[in-house]
């Protein structure tokens, strides 16, 4: 069934990337990680992308 394949959360702010990458290693997510955005995909294979600007 064709879905959401990803969606992109885009922050302009520094301290609410890094606690969403917290978060998302505190819960175990595969968390690929570049300079200023990281991706993961939840168990419903939906990839969030999350860029900081």
């Amino acid at each position: 069934m064709p879905g959401l394949s990803y969606y992109t959360v885009i922050y302009s702010n520094q301290e609410a990337f890094e606690a969403t990458l917290n978060r998302a290693i505190a819960a175990n997510l595969n968390l690929q990680r570049l300079d200023n955005s990281a991706a993961f995909v939840d168990v419903d294979g939906i990839k969030t992308k999350l860029v900081l600007e």
